[in-house]
């Protein structure tokens, strides 16, 4: 593919974002980190973790991979994201959807209408 057709995801604020059945949240002190691969969407042992992919988010990030739970728009997570940060929501926004654009591009997050 050329360079300049690069894939594009066209997010819209009233898409509603879900983590992909492949995909787990880790939460450890101080770290969040987004599991998949060969895991697939199983339940898996503290052993097994070392098998699979990570992503590890930063504290916004995480923030944002915590609402990713289908039943908020786009536009309702800048809006809660907004209230905790006290930062304009327009401006959130533009960041959720750059960050759930590259998630999408991976396959780690899908969409509900």
């Amino acid at each position: 593919m050329d360079a300049a057709f690069a894939e594009v995801v066209v997010i819209q604020p009233s898409a509603r974002p879900k983590l992909a059945s492949q995909v787990r949240l880790r939460v450890e002190p101080g770290r969040t980190t987004l599991l998949y691969g060969e895991l697939g969407g199983r339940e898996h042992a503290p052993s097994e973790v070392s098998s699979a992919r990570g992503l590890v988010l930063s504290g916004t990030g995480a923030d944002i991979a915590r609402l990713c739970t289908g039943d908020r728009s786009v536009e309702d997570i800048a809006r809660e994201l907004s209230r905790r940060y006290a930062r304009p929501a327009g401006l959130l926004r533009r960041e959720v959807s750059i960050f759930l654009e590259r998630l999408s591009l991976r396959g780690l997050v899908g969409w509900r209408a």
